[in-house]
């Protein structure tokens, strides 16, 4: 942006103003008053989630929806009793009709979002612009400072457990640690991505050299590319994590409960995971332990989701959707 069209200035909105940001960018506080400044005035408008429901776009205003990740869960229109009145989802549907464009990773993602938004528009099939840096930074050097950012030694291989969130405020380790520790800490350490609604939840004890808590580190970007395996569940991290290549595991511990009660699903998660689906502390261990093995077991299954789910992630999304916005104005 700033390369191509140096008259245009780049505006962050972001609830910290202390979040670093890449360039010469402006940064301002959510919802402060130079906030709706900037709102008020801006002509492009990039989001990942949503803006609020007082932001009036006007004419000739332009809105790009990067979304924050292909959806394993239903959402929007697709959950049941998320919308219970007509009024409520005449209110969701005009929100999401605000959007221009919508980006998306595969054509899975695109009929997903199709139906769950309502989204009648252009759909931009780049990848996410986010995950670019996968594909530029996924060298020697890059992960080594990454790492070293994170106060991690180069000669430590890093698991990165990366969970949904179940109850707001609230998140229960149901991997034991400590035996996982005596098993693998001359190798290993192991990285907390715990999600922002439940990241109050976890317990400053359980941290150590062993254990670091990265919840609050600003690119998760950065910690895939330093992770050599994630252990996650029915996040939207598999669907990034899987451009990389690398071995994941799925602590699936209350599978049908979160499926068949909780939120439901988009597709056969079961059939079609890109890693084992582990109920137990001990079966996830033993996966670590004998994670070669693993990983060359559920390599065709690795195979078949990238190629089905990252199937427009080339690393080159920024450049692609700048062009096509651009050129249409």
């Amino acid at each position: 942006m700033e390369k191509e069209h140096p008259d245009y200035t780049c505006i962050w909105s972001l609830v910290d103003e202390r979040t670093p940001i890449e360039g010469n960018g402006i940064r301002v506080r959510r919802k402060s008053l130079r906030y709706h400044y900037y709102m008020a005035t801006s002509k492009y408008f990039v989001n990942n989630v949503n803006f609020m429901e007082s932001f009036k776009k006007r004419k000739n205003k332009v809105e790009v929806q990067t979304m924050h990740g292909t959806p394993l869960k239903t959402l929007g229109l697709d959950v049941p009793g998320e919308l219970p009145t007509e009024e409520a989802r005449q209110k969701f549907i005009k929100k999401c009709s605000r959007w221009d464009y919508l980006v998306v990773q595969s054509s899975k993602a695109e009929s997903i979002t199709s139906s769950c938004y309502a989204f009648r528009k252009e759909f931009l099939r780049t990848g996410y612009p986010r995950n670019d840096v996968l594909f530029a930074k996924n060298n020697e050097k890059d992960i080594a400072d990454i790492k070293k950012k994170l106060g991690i030694s180069p000669e430590k291989k890093v698991i990165m457990y990366a969970p949904t969130w179940r109850v707001r405020n609230q998140f229960n380790m149901k991997i034991d640690i400590q035996e996982l520790k005596k098993q693998i800490q001359d190798d290993y350490v192991l990285m907390l991505r715990i999600h922002p609604f439940a990241v109050k939840g976890l317990k400053e004890d359980m941290l150590d050299e062993f254990v670091i808590n990265v919840s609050n580190y600003p690119s998760v970007e950065e910690l895939y590319l330093a992770s050599d395996i994630v252990i996650t569940d029915y996040s939207s991290v598999m669907f990034d994590y899987a451009i990389l290549n690398r071995p994941m595991l799925f602590f699936t511990y209350d599978l049908e409960d979160y499926r068949d009660t909780l939120r439901g699903f988009n597709f056969d998660f079961v059939a079609e995971a890109p890693g084992p689906l582990l109920k137990t502390s001990d079966e996830v261990i033993q996966s670590i332990v004998n994670i070669d093995k693993v990983a060359q077991e559920h390599d065709e299954a690795l195979q078949k989701f990238r190629k089905k789910f990252c199937e427009y992630e080339k690393g080159t999304a920024s450049e692609q959707i700048f062009q096509k916005v651009m050129q249409n104005q």
